[in-house]
C-alpha cells in the first residue's frame, strides 16, 4: 500500500521550518471548550496562523484587537458571525476580514464542529 503524504513528511529532515501540517501541531484548549492549533507561531514580523475548532453551540467573542488584522477562512461546519454591527451566516469556503479594533463574535451552529483557519498580522510588530 502506498504511503500517505503525512507519513512521507514525517521522514523529511526537521530543517523544513517552512512546511507544517495540522496533524503535527498539538491541539490546545482555548476558552475552556474550543480547540486551537498553532500552525505557524508568530514570526518576527507579526504573522501567525492558527486553526480553531468550536463544538456545536459554542461561541468565541472579542472586543477587537488594536493593530491586529485577521483573516478567517471557514473550513467546516457553519456559524453565525457578528462583525461590528453586522451579523451574517458563515459556511465552508467563506473568507472574513477582521479589521483592527473591530469587535467580533462567532457561534457554531451545525451539528459538526466549526473549523476556522485564522491568519493574523500585527501591524508595527518589531
Amino acid at each position: 500500500m502506498a504511503e500517505s503524504v503525512q507519513q512521507k513528511r514525517k521522514k523529511l529532515p526537521p530543517s523544513r521550518a517552512h512546511l507544517r501540517h495540522r496533524a503535527s501541531c498539538s491541539p490546545e484548549n482555548f476558552n475552556d471548550y474550543a480547540i486551537k492549533r498553532t500552525l505557524l507561531p508568530q514570526t518576527a514580523w507579526g504573522l501567525e496562523v492558527l486553526e480553531m475548532e468550536l463544538p456545536s453551540g459554542s461561541q468565541i467573542r472579542s472586543p477587537g484587537v488594536p493593530n491586529r488584522e485577521t483573516i478567517w477562512q471557514i473550513l467546516a461546519g457553519s456559524g453565525l458571525m457578528t462583525l461590528g454591527v453586522n451579523q451574517f451566516a458563515v459556511v465552508p469556503g467563506d473568507v472574513i476580514y477582521i479589521q483592527p479594533d473591530t469587535a467580533y463574535a462567532i457561534r457554531s451552529m451545525a451539528a459538526s464542529p466549526l473549523r476556522i483557519n485564522c491568519i493574523s498580522n500585527t501591524r508595527g510588530f518589531s
